[in-house]
């Protein structure tokens, strides 16, 4: 799968990850170590009815910068989950795939998170036409 569209060609691409769903609404939401996440206690339901990834790299529980934001993320996609959506989290060491930074796809494994990224967008957003 192709991430972008080669250089002079202007036409998106069905397999294209920036043209996966040209409708206007938003069909999924994708957070790779997102600054913040919406409140667990807040109003949830824009998120219910949209798979959800948040995905973090390796080593955040020890810096105090992103650490509370982890936390914070992990309590929005508890709150999410319980109430009925579908929201995952996603810590890459979880997965074994360890060592990453925060800019995980510059790291050297990011022919491997892209193709993880991507294998879990195909299972749970539907796709147009389907």
């Amino acid at each position: 799968m192709q991430l972008r569209n080669e250089p002079g060609d202007h036409e998106p691409r069905d397999h294209d990850l920036a043209h996966r769903d040209q409708r206007d609404d938003a069909n999924n939401t994708v957070a790779i170590e997102p600054g913040a996440c919406p409140a667990a206690n807040g109003d949830l339901a824009p998120y219910m009815d949209i798979p959800t990834l948040v995905l973090f790299g390796d080593y955040v529980d020890l810096s105090p910068r992103w650490s509370p934001r982890l936390k914070m993320c992990r309590a929005f996609a508890e709150a999410v989950t319980k109430a009925g959506g579908k929201t995952e989290l996603v810590v890459l060491p979880d997965l074994g795939i360890k060592g990453n930074s925060h800019m995980l796809m510059q790291d050297r494994n990011s022919l491997e998170i892209a193709d993880w990224l991507l294998a879990w967008i195909d299972k749970h957003v539907e796709q147009k036409g389907q």
